[in-house]
């Protein structure tokens, strides 16, 4: 083989890499990220906003087991199991999108809970 052919072969990971549009489109995301994160930071570093929080990962279940059911309302183990893993899917989302600081303060009792 001649070393033509080998240049001629891109690898897939490069082409992707060198797509204008998937670039742009990957920045993009990346800015709305960096938006979000900001957004979510300033929301939740007040008093009333870390209580919000907390409330939120309660809510979710987040350090409880996900294992359960509940047969008043129909639900066996695996609907229930798939139930309470989907609540805190939605809680581990929102927390890796937060300051570690804040989530200290949340996660480990630094703030007062809502009375």
């Amino acid at each position: 083989m001649s070393e033509n052919t080998q240049d001629e072969q891109i690898p897939l990971h490069k082409e992707r890499r060198l797509d204008p549009e998937r670039e742009k489109a990957f920045k993009a995301q990346q800015a709305k990220t960096k938006r979000l994160k900001d957004d979510l930071a300033q929301t939740f570093s007040t008093a009333a906003g870390q209580r919000s929080l907390m409330a939120i990962m309660e809510l979710c279940g987040y350090q409880r087991s996900v294992t359960g059911g509940n047969a008043s309302l129909g639900m066996d183990i695996m609907q229930g199991t798939l139930y309470n893993a989907a609540r805190l899917n939605i809680y581990l989302e929102l927390r890796a999108l937060l300051p570690k600081e804040l989530l200290k303060k949340v996660e480990f009792g630094e703030v007062n809970e809502i009375t």
